[in-house]
């Protein structure tokens, strides 16, 4: 259903892109040859007011073909010269080629806060307060939900990280229990730390004190910033009561930063649809004897059952400290204790069983759930996350065009209906979220100002407008031609990416 998905996604979005196009021409008076849904040969179509209506073979996309557009229509003596799109004034040609755009980017609006209205709007909660952190001097608890930071209104985790990054001091907006809380806080400086799971070949189950040493190097910045590149290599850990040698699995380096000492966990221990031995209200009390009180435990023991490790070991060291760590031996099957209706179970899996189950996370609660708001307060906070999401994919466009982010991590029409397709699992809201993604992406990375685009074709406009000369039109034509066929060969590159990402 994944690709079904997908290409029902695109195919609306783009039509909904050029309908924008189709309006500001019917507009100023611009003859509109065809509109099409999909691309390549014409499966039927149908021929109103002028306008061709058709279907292609391919669904994927759509466009419009406006009369003047390009060299091949200025000519046309069955089409009146000042219906031609290379006839109207510039600023209505701009106004035109910007309609497709700000199409795509409305829709994101228009469909986040359907969203919002429908759904309501998940909330920051906390899962975790780490014992002696600012946030448990403040007072903050467990289950708060985090609304603001400086009075700035906050949507996910990530971005109440950012804010701990930015201010030396926190006004953080609670809600606990339907009352607003104002809680002050300042965060404080985190050493470099690193996340490790390793399979064990020997040594102790339990470390303590501190890390002496890692592969018989001392403990730096440096060397805690190199270990991911050692995923799949043996190494050894060093503390004062032994060490700890195995394969290391996986690496995951944090870089020194501000911190108040809260974890955040969308996951729950909580059944929500049978699966398997698991009934729905069953509640994961421990797994493989390591108890589960909350997220966050879910989540690490996920990652151990998750691994080849036969005695996995999960370690976070905070500069040279280890921070947290958790030990845990594999054989064939796993035993998972229950609370079901009061009483508790034991219930026996194979390994590799119960790893797709805890994998499939629709058999599991969410550890939230959304609040529903006002119509006003809904509607503000739909356009406030759309801007956001706007800020942050401008932040990235320019990473691009700096060299900071490299061509391979872009996504093509492939890894697009791969992502659709995982997203689709978890329900229709994920992909309602995704689809603003898409539209929003779509809109701005036309604006971009490159031949072919519509970007490229509002910067002649504007050209003309300042200089007040006009490009000859088969000039124009042919370096959109050269542009279209550069992102064809763009398009190429990134499939060929999409395709090793999947493979690999």
């Amino acid at each position: 259903m994944g690709i079904v998905y997908a290409l029902l996604i695109l195919t609306i979005l783009i039509m909904l892109h050029e309908l924008g196009h189709f309006i500001a021409a019917k507009i100023f008076g611009v003859q509109i040859l065809e509109f099409a849904i999909g691309i390549g040969p014409k499966i039927f179509g149908i021929k109103r007011k002028g306008i061709e209506y058709r279907v292609n073979v391919f669904p994927i996309g759509g466009y419009v073909k406006l009369a003047g557009e390009d060299v091949t229509t200025i000519g046309d003596a069955t089409i009146k010269k000042d219906k031609l799109l290379y006839e109207k004034p510039a600023w209505q040609r701009l106004l035109i080629s910007l309609a497709g755009p700000l199409a795509s980017i409305l829709t994101g609006y228009v469909i986040m806060i359907l969203s919002f209205g429908i759904w309501g709007v998940y909330p920051v909660e906390v899962e975790r307060v780490v014992e002696n952190s600012p946030a448990q001097k403040a007072g903050i608890m467990r289950n708060d939900i985090i609304y603001s930071v400086n009075g700035k209104r906050i949507f996910d985790s990530s971005e109440f990280s950012k804010a701990v990054n930015t201010y030396n001091s926190l006004e953080i907006g609670i809600m606990r229990k339907n009352q607003k809380l104002s809680i002050s806080v300042i965060p404080e400086w985190s050493p470099d730390e690193i996340e490790l799971l390793i399979d064990v070949t020997n040594g102790v189950s339990q470390v303590t004190g501190e890390v002496s040493s890692i592969n018989g190097v001392s403990l730096t910045s440096e060397l805690l910033s190199q270990l991911p590149n050692l995923k799949g290599q043996s190494i050894k850990l060093e503390f004062q009561n032994g060490n700890i040698k195995g394969k290391l699995l996986n690496a995951f380096y944090i870089p020194s930063r501000k911190t108040v000492g809260i974890y955040f966990s969308n996951l729950s221990p909580i059944v929500q649809k049978g699966f398997g031995a698991f009934k729905s209200g069953d509640i994961i009390v421990s797994i493989n004897g390591y108890n589960i009180k909350d997220g966050v435990d879910f989540s690490r023991i996920m990652s151990l059952l998750d691994s080849t490790a036969t005695k996995a070991f999960l370690i976070d060291i905070s500069g040279n400290r280890v921070f947290y760590q958790l030990y845990s031996e594999f054989g064939n099957s796993v035993n998972v204790v229950i609370e079901r209706n009061g009483e508790s179970l034991t219930l026996t899996f194979p390994r590799d069983e119960l790893v797709n189950i805890l994998k499939s996370k629709v058999v599991f609660k969410t550890s939230i759930e959304p609040i529903r708001e006002g119509v006003f307060e809904t509607f503000r906070d739909g356009v406030i996350r759309t801007n956001r999401i706007i800020a942050r994919m401008g932040e990235i466009l320019a990473m691009l065009f700096t060299g900071k982010l490299g061509l391979n991590s872009l996504s093509g029409p492939i890894g697009v209906v791969a992502f659709v397709g995982n997203v689709s699992k978890f329900g229709f809201e994920p992909l309602l979220f995704l689809t603003v993604v898409i539209t929003l992406n779509f809109g701005l990375i036309n604006l971009i100002p490159l031949p072919a685009l519509d970007g490229g074709r509002i910067v002649f406009s504007l050209l003309e407008i300042i200089t007040r000369k006009k490009l000859d039109p088969t000039i124009e034509s042919y370096i959109h031609f050269v542009g279209f066929m550069l992102l064809m060969a763009l398009m190429v590159y990134i499939t060929y990416v999409d395709i090793m990402r999947l493979v690999g």
